[in-house]
């Protein structure tokens, strides 16, 4: 533990943030990915059962369940063998809700980090929302239309009122909304640049 707190120490002169040591370390999610996913070979039927508790959990709340959301006995049962909360969801073929930069946003000077709690939140988070009603199956599908109009993610003046709200309503986020069809918000510069067009053509 002595020595993790030298390495701390160390990096602080470096860097500001976790997020900023991962990227350096070319830790992203690509990374993630290839090397922290992997399918158990040897669960029992026990565990099996478990993982489809999971499953009905995640059909009941419409996206995958936070860890929280899961009985701490399933989770601690399934961790040696899993190792990680995303790769519990990986054996049922699900990715955890993403929150940008959750722990990336923790400062390596713990002082500055007291006024900040790591809570799992959906806001702002990224996830795949199950069981869409048809009328937010539709609106996707105009979504997917206005994209291919405009050729990038549109921004939310740019969406009919109905579809953005009903599509809001369901995903929680408009980064969300655009996570169910592959993109992200544009950046702001582009984002102002294309609200003032907008403004100016009504």
């Amino acid at each position: 533990m002595t020595e993790m707190k030298d390495y701390i120490e160390g990096l602080k002169y470096k860097f500001d943030t976790w997020n900023q040591v991962l990227e350096a370390a070319g830790i992203n999610q690509e990374w993630k990915n290839k090397y922290m996913l992997f399918k158990v070979k040897d669960l029992t039927e026990e565990e099996y059962l478990m993982l489809d508790q999971i499953k009905q959990k995640s059909m009941e709340l419409g996206r995958p369940p936070l860890r929280k959301e899961i009985d701490g006995e399933i989770r601690e049962h399934l961790k040696p063998k899993c190792r990680t909360w995303r790769n519990i969801l990986y054996q049922i073929d699900m990715e955890p809700v993403e929150k940008e930069k959750s722990f990336g946003e923790t400062y390596l000077d713990d002082r500055k980090n007291k006024s900040k709690q790591h809570k799992e939140m959906l806001s702002n988070g990224l996830y795949k929302v199950f069981n869409l009603g048809k009328k937010e199956r539709r609106y996707l599908t105009q979504l997917r239309r206005l994209i291919d109009k405009l050729g990038r993610a549109p921004i939310r003046e740019e969406v009919p009122e109905d579809v953005y709200n009903g599509l809001m309503k369901a995903c929680g986020s408009y980064r969300n909304v655009l996570f169910q069809v592959g993109l992200e918000p544009l950046d702001k510069t582009d984002t102002q640049k294309i609200r003032r067009k907008v403004k100016s053509e009504k």
